[in-house]
């Protein structure tokens, strides 16, 4: 019997690529509007690549100190601004705010999600709902707030998917035996091998219908959240 489903987020109950690439576009122009004269020309050259890249380089960078996701974030808006000869930490701490101010307007679940969640909230007996994130969005600030008992983050305290931390907590706030507890997700590395390395049953969301082309099995397969609610009650199905 299923006595909890946990849910990936980005990716799987929203787009936060396309969230995310919204919010620094706006960065982008707060950034071009407000940098001193010096750095205008430079700054107006600037893409949404470039920022992208200077935030992969930090993080890198800094990955051996375990920063959070909002300290990278805004340490790659300071050296963006260093690069440009215009140092200035209340500038990347402001373009910060304004990024996750756009990221959060921009961020809303996928047309299945609302509905899964309902029907599963309708299941007698209904199963415990959970979330687990390697990211930092807040469900409640996305349209989804009161549809989780318990949400779990990657931190520098709680390493990200696939290690096990996040489910081995998943399992104590749901109460429940490994085989007692479903994990959807649209990542076979991070989602499917995590979960089933604990015996958790792993269903994979493949939206787009894109081949596995990896030796990692997920016990379902289903291109739509919809699909789920049929899944709970009896084992999962390999393969759609």
């Amino acid at each position: 019997m299923i006595r909890a489903v946990t849910f990936d987020a980005d990716g799987t109950l929203w787009d936060f690529e396309q969230a995310m690439r919204d919010a620094l576009a706006v960065a982008l122009l707060e950034l071009q509007g407000l940098v001193p004269r010096h750095a205008a020309a430079r700054a107006a050259a600037l893409t949404l690549a470039d920022l992208a890249a200077t935030r992969d380089r930090v993080a890198a960078e800094l990955r051996p100190a375990n920063p959070t996701l909002e300290q990278v974030r805004i340490a790659a808006f300071a050296r963006k601004l260093e690069e440009l000869g215009s140092p200035d930490p209340a500038l990347a701490s402001h373009l910060f705010e304004r990024y996750v101010e756009h990221r959060y307007a921009a961020t809303r679940p996928y047309d299945d999600v609302l509905p899964t969640l309902d029907a599963l909230a309708g299941l007698d007996p209904g199963p415990i709902v959970g979330l687990i994130s390697n990211g930092n969005t807040d469900p409640a600030r996305c349209g989804l707030s009161g549809r989780f008992q318990f949400a779990l983050y990657a931190s520098p305290r709680a390493a990200a998917k696939p290690d096990r931390h996040l489910f081995d907590l998943a399992l104590r706030e749901a109460r429940c035996e490994p085989s007692a507890l479903v994990h959807v997700g649209d990542s076979l590395a991070n989602d499917v091998a995590g979960a089933r390395a604990l015996g958790i049953r792993a269903v994979w969301l493949n939206r787009d219908g894109l081949p596995n082309t990896t030796t990692i099995m997920p016990d379902a397969e289903i291109a739509t959240l919809a699909e789920l609610p049929d899944l709970i009650g009896e084992p999962p199905r390999a393969g759609r």
